[in-house]
């Protein structure tokens, strides 16, 4: 059961990355290569990205609290798991500010 929760969790952190890592196209020969900051801040934010958002931070947070329950000795990965979740959930509030912040603009 606890593997299965250590290997969920290593799954939702590298949900959460990847989706970035395939998102940028390759800009046609004689087109000017569009940030990815100025892409972003034109799109339309709805209210299903932040419940999403929302969704995913619960989702940490219940994989951070059953990871300090698991107990037991994992030879220091239950802890570097533990340290990557909360590193997760920092970035996941940082992104948050950031769109509220950006939305009252």
């Amino acid at each position: 059961m606890t593997k299965g929760v250590v290997f969920s969790t290593i799954a939702l952190c590298l949900s959460l990355a990847t989706p970035s890592a395939f998102s940028q196209q390759q800009p046609q020969q004689n087109q000017k290569p569009v940030p990815q900051q100025v892409a972003q801040a034109k799109a339309p934010v709805s209210q299903d990205i932040l419940a999403k958002m929302e969704s995913a931070k619960q989702k940490l947070t219940s994989a951070r609290e059953d990871l300090i329950n698991s107990g037991g000795e994992w030879g220091g990965f239950r802890e570097s798991a533990i340290k990557e979740v909360d590193q997760a959930l920092s970035n996941v509030n940082k992104a948050m500010e950031y769109r509220q912040s950006n939305l009252k603009k």
